[in-house]
């Protein structure tokens, strides 16, 4: 079994757990960034989002009680980021509860 950097941006990266199976793996997994817990999933590939610009991050897999990884990577840099609210954008929710920038 072994965890692998798929492909990293400023603000994701993707991960995938090879433990044998195809889409999903055979039990449940633990991610963990920083020591901290992101989630559980049984997806082989996953996309960890959230992740801050010009930042190193160390991603464990736990699988069945044991540590697999780690893997060790520096998100991309960004040369400008920007909060469109300070332009006047507004957060709008929809009916069916989809959150839209206006």
């Amino acid at each position: 079994m072994e965890l692998k950097l798929v492909i990293k941006t400023g603000r994701s990266a993707v991960v995938e757990f090879d433990d044998g199976g195809k889409y999903y793996s055979k039990e449940e997994y633990t991610l963990l960034i920083n020591g901290e817990e992101y989630g559980k999933t049984e997806k082989v590939v996953t996309t960890i989002y959230g992740l801050k610009p010009d930042t190193e991050y160390k991603i464990t897999a736990v699988y069945a009680g044991k540590e697999y990884g780690p893997v060790e990577f520096k998100t991309d840099y960004e040369y400008v980021t920007l909060n469109v609210r300070e332009f006047g954008a507004m957060v709008m929710e929809s009916s069916e509860g989809i959150m839209e920038i206006k």
